[in-house]
C-alpha cells in the first residue's frame, strides 16, 4: 500500500494592512471609537482548498461595550468585506471578529465570506436610503419599501422626524451603521440594521431599517425611529 504524505500548514501573519484593509479598520475605530488590531490566517492542506482569513480585534470601546454584541460583531465583519477591493473579497474565506470589553472578557464570532456577499445587496438599499434622508431627498424614500409593508407617506413621517430633530441639533451630516441583526417573523425572513444619524452639534440619534433578506428582494419593509 502506497504511503499517503498529508501535509498542513498554518500560517499566522501580521502583515501590512492594504490600503483598504487599513480604511476598514480606520472606519470601524472611528464609529465605536474603539482601538482596533488584525492578522491574517492561511490554512493549507493538500488537495484541499486554501482557507485565508482576516481577524480583526475592537477593544477600549465603551460604545461597543453598551451595544448586543453578535449585532456589532456583524455589522465589523460586514464594515471589513464592504472596504476589500474584488480581489480581497475573492481571496478570503472568512473574516474573524474579536470584540474585547472593558472587562477583557472576549467574544468571537465568524462569518463566511459568501454569506457577507449576500448581505452586500441589502446594506447598498441602507446606504442609499440614509444617503438620501443626509442630501434631504425625501421625495426618493418611498422607492425604497414595500408599499404592503409601510404606508404611503413614510417619506413624509421621516421628513418631519428629522427636520424637528435638525431644529434643536443642526443639520444631520452624516450616518453610521453600528449592527446588523438577522430574524424571522410573519413577514419572513428579515435584516435589521441599526444606524445612527450625525448632527451638526455632534448629537447622535439612533433609528432603524428592516429589509427584506429573501434574495433579489431588496426592499425596506420597516423603519423606526
Amino acid at each position: 500500500m502506497k504511503n499517503l504524505i498529508y501535509f498542513l500548514i498554518t500560517i499566522i501573519l501580521v502583515s501590512c494592512a492594504s490600503e483598504n484593509e487599513k480604511k476598514a479598520l480606520d472606519e470601524i475605530a472611528n464609529i465605536y471609537s474603539a482601538k482596533t488590531s488584525y492578522s491574517k490566517n492561511f490554512n493549507s492542506a493538500a488537495g484541499q482548498k486554501t482557507i485565508r482569513e482576516f481577524n480583526i480585534k475592537v477593544s477600549q470601546s465603551a460604545f461597543l461595550d453598551s451595544l448586543p454584541k453578535a449585532p456589532a460583531a456583524s455589522n465589523i465583519a460586514y464594515l471589513t468585506y464592504k472596504n476589500f477591493d474584488k480581489d480581497e473579497k475573492e481571496k478570503y474565506t472568512k473574516v474573524n471578529v474579536s470584540l474585547i470589553s472593558k472587562e477583557n472578557d472576549t467574544i468571537k464570532n465568524s462569518y463566511d465570506i459568501p454569506v457577507l456577499k449576500a448581505v452586500a445587496p441589502k446594506m447598498n438599499v441602507y446606504y442609499s436610503f440614509s444617503q438620501d434622508i443626509i442630501n434631504d431627498a425625501y421625495e426618493k424614500l418611498n422607492a425604497y419599501k414595500n408599499s404592503k409593508d409601510l404606508p404611503e407617506n413614510i417619506s413624509d413621517v421621516i421628513k418631519n422626524v428629522v427636520v424637528e430633530w435638525e431644529s434643536v441639533y443642526g443639520k444631520a451630516v452624516d450616518f453610521q451603521p453600528i449592527a446588523i441583526s438577522v430574524f424571522k417573523d410573519n413577514k419572513g425572513d428579515i435584516l435589521q440594521v441599526k444606524g445612527q444619524l450625525l448632527f451638526e452639534n455632534g448629537k447622535k440619534r439612533y433609528y432603524l431599517i428592516a429589509l427584506d433578506k429573501t434574495p433579489g428582494k431588496d426592499t425596506v419593509i420597516g423603519f423606526n425611529f
